[in-house]
C-alpha cells in the first residue's frame, strides 16, 4: 500500500517517520511472508467474573531492533533523539490500533473490543548494557462482549456470560509481516482476580487467515 500515514503525502512526510513506517512493514507492498518476530507478553485483569483490562508488551526481533535504534537516535550525536521517539509513537499507534495493537480477546466465538487505558510507552531494553530489543508496553480496556462501547455504544446490550466462561487471548499480526511468540512461552498470560485459573497449552497458528498468530485459552477454575 502506499503510505499516507497521519494524512501526509510521502513528499512532505518527516523522513525518519516514513523510515520507522516501512522498517515495521506498514508501507510496504502487500506481503506473502513474515519478515520478522514479534515477541507478545499479555497480563489480564479480571473484574466482577470478566476480563477488564489487558496489558501487553511487543518486542521486535533483534535484527528490527537494530534499524529502529538508529532511526531513533540523532546521526550527528548518537544519542536518542526526544522528537524521533515521539514521531515514531505517534506513528506506531496511529497503525497498530488498527489491529487492535496485535492483540486479541474472545469468548464464545465473540471478539471483545478494545480502548486504550492509557497512552502506550516506548520500550527499549539493554541486554548486559548492550542495545536490545525496541518495543512498546499497552494497556487495554476491555469492554463488555456485544457492547459496541468503542463505538460509542449503550452497554446495555452485552452479553452476559456464564461463570467459568472459556476465554481466548491471542497475538497475532493480521498483515502477516510479523510471526509471533510469547516472550515467556511457560507463561504466556498473568492473570488476577480469577480465582485459580486454567490455562491451555500454547497454540501457535500454522495456517488460514490467521497464520502466524500465538493464543492461549483459559477459565476461571470456580
Amino acid at each position: 500500500m502506499k503510505c499516507t500515514a497521519l494524512g501526509l503525502p510521502l513528499m512532505i512526510m518527516p523522513r525518519v517517520l516514513y523510515a520507522s513506517l516501512l522498517a515495521l512493514g506498514f508501507c510496504s507492498p502487500a506481503l506473502a511472508h513474515p519478515h520478522g518476530v514479534m515477541q507478545c507478553s499479555m497480563a489480564v485483569i479480571f473484574d466482577g467474573g470478566r476480563p477488564t483490562l489487558l496489558s501487553g508488551r511487543l518486542l521486535m526481533d533483534a535484527a528490527h531492533s537494530k534499524d529502529m535504534q538508529a532511526m531513533l537516535r540523532d546521526p550527528a550525536t548518537g544519542q536518542l533523539d526526544v522528537q524521533r521517539q515521539q514521531r515514531f509513537m505517534f506513528s506506531l499507534k496511529m497503525q497498530l490500533a488498527r489491529s487492535n495493537w496485535l492483540l486479541g480477546a474472545q469468548a464464545d466465538d465473540v471478539a471483545a473490543e478494545f480502548t486504550l487505558a492509557r497512552e502506550p510507552v516506548l520500550v527499549l531494553t539493554e541486554e548486559g548494557g548492550v542495545e536490545g530489543r525496541v518495543g512498546v508496553d499497552i494497556q487495554l480496556q476491555i469492554e463488555p462482549l456485544g457492547s459496541g462501547a468503542a463505538e460509542g455504544r449503550s452497554a446495555a446490550a452485552s452479553v452476559t456470560l456464564p461463570p467459568m466462561t472459556a476465554w481466548q487471548f491471542s497475538c497475532g499480526d493480521p498483515t502477516f509481516y510479523w510471526v509471533t511468540e510469547f516472550a515467556v512461552p511457560s507463561v504466556p498470560l498473568a492473570v488476577t482476580g480469577c480465582a485459580e485459573p486454567v490455562l491451555s497449552n500454547v497454540v501457535a497458528v500454522a495456517t488460514g487467515a490467521r497464520a502466524g498468530s500465538v493464543l492461549v485459552h483459559m477459565r476461571c477454575g470456580r
